[in-house]
């Protein structure tokens, strides 16, 4: 009964652990690397160029940048290519093009954006 008992919790504990690996780990062995960036989002490296992946492998961010940067507390991802500096949103997509000198946090639904060394005013996209 003894032995009965070891082998139903050897059991448990194998078939317990046994589907269980890194959350998105089929999704992101394509990449070169990847990072997590936050539960469920990774920063991910393919041929050298960065982007966002959430855990289901929907691309948030295209993998074409030379840095990406955590999202921000409104869900607001800058990117940089080219020494310019662009805009995602996690759920809403692309915002800015990568070719801007600088993008401001958003404020009331407006960023203040340089391009070129020009300071223009943006109304932020819904």
């Amino acid at each position: 009964m003894r032995r009965i008992i070891i082998f139903l919790l050897m059991m448990l504990v194998v078939t317990g652990t046994w589907g269980q690996s890194e959350p998105a780990d089929s999704v992101l062995r394509k990449y070169d690397r990847f990072w997590e960036m936050q539960p469920g989002l990774y920063r991910v490296m393919d041929e050298g160029q960065i982007g966002v992946v959430d855990k289901n492998g929907r691309i948030v961010v295209p993998c074409r940048f030379d840095q990406v940067w955590t999202p921000n507390k409104d869900n607001y991802i800058r990117v940089l290519q080219n020494m310019k500096t662009g805009l995602y949103h996690l759920d809403k997509g692309i915002i800015l093009p990568a070719e801007y000198d600088q993008i401001w946090d958003f404020e009331d639904g407006l960023a203040k954006v340089m391009k070129t060394g020009d300071l223009d005013l943006w109304i932020r996209m819904d």
